[in-house]
């Protein structure tokens, strides 16, 4: 908890956008191991209609590409997170922009349907540690 009046302002600037992030992060994950899951059964089902030796590489080709993206969305979820609950208790600034701008990407932190709430969270965020009171309170 700080001390000081001026880092007590920096938490409570920092807390809203921090809570967001680890909220985005923490519902990414889930919706992931879904999504892999999906995949999987999509592969397996494809991989079973192959007639041929190159359809079925094409299948398990595509169908690990797909399954790659949602695990890169499971450990950016991690990050994410991570990032929101270090932005909360205002450490590690570096980590907090990373994950920050990870939910403005498109693809990158969040699954799908999260995004919008991702790019509105994100830019919040990114604002957030730009202040120089927020930037100047972090440990």
């Amino acid at each position: 908890m700080p001390v000081n009046p001026e880092a007590a302002i920096a938490e409570a600037k920092a807390s809203g956008p921090g809570t967001a992030m680890l909220v985005v992060g923490i519902l990414t994950l889930p919706m992931s191991v879904l999504a892999m899951l999906a995949g999987l059964a999509n592969v397996a089902e494809q991989a079973s209609y192959a007639y041929s030796d190159e359809e079925l590489i094409g299948t398990l080709i595509g169908g690990t590409i797909g399954i790659g993206f949602y695990v890169l969305n499971f450990i950016m979820g991690i990050v994410v997170a991570a990032a929101g609950w270090k932005m909360r208790n205002l450490e590690s600034h570096t980590l907090c922009m990373v994950g920050a701008i990870a939910l403005i990407i498109p693809c990158c932190g969040q699954v799908w349907c999260c995004w919008p709430l991702g790019l509105a969270f994100g830019i919040w965020a990114v604002v957030t540690l730009m202040n120089d009171d927020v930037k100047a309170a972090f440990q």
